[in-house]
Formats: structure tokens, sequence, C-alpha cells
């Protein structure tokens, strides 16, 4: 029970609990996951646009100094973040921030690793 993975229920379940608590990350997650089903999509969405909405500083910061997502830190996406946001309002471009390539290569390859694990074990009894 609770909200598919389908678009016509995720997205309306989405929107509704992002115009429900637009200015309030915690509880529009919280809200997000109790609607049970597919919670993780769901609350990913809500998460996504809240979370751009209230910034940084509406982040509770245990969530952000508990995020790991090697090779990229918190500094790293709060200045995307300030570049995304000059950009937008002056129109000028400017130079994408770097990341090394040497970085992303064995974090995606430890991940690849883990998801195809997690399929083959799901192939496995029981079903």
């Amino acid at each position: 029970s609770g909200v598919s993975g389908y678009t016509h229920q995720t997205v309306p379940v989405a929107l509704h609990t992002v115009l429900s608590h637009p200015n309030d990350l915690a509880t529009a997650i919280q809200v997000a996951i109790a609607c049970g089903g597919d919670t993780d999509t769901v609350a990913a969405i809500v998460g996504g646009i809240v979370g751009a909405a209230v910034g940084r500083t509406g982040i509770d910061p245990r969530w952000l100094n508990r995020m790991v997502d090697w090779p990229l830190t918190v500094e790293w996406i709060s200045s995307l973040a300030e570049q995304l946001g000059r950009v937008s309002e002056s129109g000028v471009a400017e130079s994408p921030l770097q990341l090394a390539a040497w970085q992303q290569f064995p974090r995606n390859l430890f991940l690849l690793a883990v998801v195809l694990a997690h399929g083959f074990r799901r192939l496995a009894p029981p079903w």
C-alpha cells in the first residue's frame, strides 16, 4: 500500500507535500515517508524541491554533517549552488566547477559493484 513508483501517483503526492510544507524540509520529508509505498522516490523529489527552496540554512546541520557522497563535499555542492544562482541571475556563463575524474571513477566502480550485487542477490531465493 502507499504511493506507487508510477508518475501518476508519485508526482501529485510529491507536489502536494511540497505545497503543504514549502519552508520545512524535515517535516516535508517525514510527511512524504509517512505516505508509504515508494517512499525513497517521493522523499527524494520532495527533498530536492524543498531543499532548493530553503537553501543550506534550512537543512538540519546534522543531516549535512552525515552526508557522504565522495568525492563531492557539502562545500563543493554549496559552491555549485552559488555559481548556479549567479549564472541564473546574471545570464553570464562561467566555467564549470572542476571535479577530478580520477576520483569519480573508483567511486562509480564501487557503486556499480553494489548495484550489481544487489541485483544478483534478488535473483536468488527466496523471491
